[in-house]
C-alpha cells in the first residue's frame, strides 16, 4: 500500500477507522444521482477516468464488475504547454501528478479491501484485449480532452450503454449541439492540463445517434465541489442501443 503522503486524491472517500481522504469533489451522498439512477447490478463496466476511484468502488458496491481505467505516468493527458512554459518541465509535473493519483487509487482500494485493479491506457485507444462491456462510463473526463468525440469514438463499439457525466455548460444553449473552447493564458496550469471545452449534452446525443444509439435519458444534479464549497451542476446522459 502506498504511503498516504505519496498520494493525490481527486475524490473524498470514507475509509475504515474514520479516515477521510482529501479531494476536489465529494460524491459521497450523490453517487446515484451522478450516475442517473442507473442500475449497475450484474453489469460489466469500463470506467474511463477513474482517478481516486470513488465511482469505481461505488459501482462495485452496487454489484457491478468494474474495470477502472486511467492514465499512467507513461500515458500523458492532452498537454498544451503555453509559450511561457518549458515542455520538459510541464511533462515532468504531469508525470508526478499522475503517479500520485494512481497511488491514491491503490491506497483507497487497499484500505477498502476492494478487489479492483486499475488498467492503464489512452482514452483514444482502448486495449481490445479488455473485451466488450455492458456499460462504458465517462465521468467528467471528456471536457479535459483535446478531442472529446475521438475519445467517445473509441468506446462506442465496446458497449450497449454509454453513460456520460460532465459539467452543465454555463454559457451554452444546451438544447443545441454546441461546444465552447475554454483555454486562455490566464487559466494555464503548470502541469499542462486544461479544461478544453464546455460541451452541451446535445453534442453527445447527436454523435451517439449516428453510431446506433436510440434511447437517451438526460438528468441534471448538483454535487459538492470542495475548493469553493459550492454545489455545481453536472449532467448525466445515458445512451442505450
Amino acid at each position: 500500500m502506498p504511503d498516504r503522503e505519496d498520494c493525490l486524491f481527486f475524490h473524498v472517500l470514507d475509509l475504515p477507522g474514520g479516515e477521510v481522504t482529501d479531494g476536489a469533489w465529494d460524491f459521497r451522498a450523490t453517487e446515484s444521482e451522478y450516475h442517473g439512477g442507473f442500475d449497475f447490478r450484474g453489469k460489466r463496466v469500463l470506467e474511463i477516468g477513474c482517478a481516486t476511484g470513488s465511482h469505481s468502488f461505488w459501482m462495485e458496491s452496487q454489484g457491478a464488475r468494474v474495470t477502472p481505467y486511467d492514465l499512467a505516468p507513461d500515458y500523458s493527458w492532452d498537454l498544451m504547454p503555453t509559450h511561457q512554459q518549458d515542455p520538459g518541465e510541464t511533462r515532468a509535473a504531469m508525470v508526478e501528478i499522475i503517479r500520485k493519483l494512481n497511488n491514491g487509487f491503490d491506497y483507497c482500494r487497499d484500505r477498502l479491501g476492494s478487489g479492483l485493479a486499475m488498467t492503464h491506457g489512452s482514452i483514444y485507444a482502448i486495449d481490445p484485449g479488455l473485451g466488450d462491456f455492458d456499460v462504458v462510463t465517462f465521468g467528467s473526463v471528456l471536457l479535459h480532452t483535446r478531442d472529446p468525440l475521438g475519445a467517445l469514438q473509441a468506446a462506442v463499439s465496446r458497449a450497449g450503454t454509454i453513460i456520460i457525466m460532465d459539467r452543465w455548460p454555463p454559457n451554452l444553449d444546451c438544447d443545441k449541439p454546441l461546444m465552447q473552447f475554454i483555454p486562455e493564458l490566464a487559466n494555464a496550469k503548470p502541469w499542462g492540463g486544461w479544461t478544453w471545452w464546455w460541451i452541451s449534452p446535445k453534442v453527445f446525443e447527436n454523435f451517439l445517434r449516428i453510431h446506433g444509439f436510440t434511447r437517451f435519458q438526460l438528468t441534471v444534479s448538483e454535487h459538492l465541489y470542495v475548493p469553493t464549497g459550492n454545489r455545481l451542476k453536472l449532467f448525466t446522459l445515458i445512451a442505450e442501443r
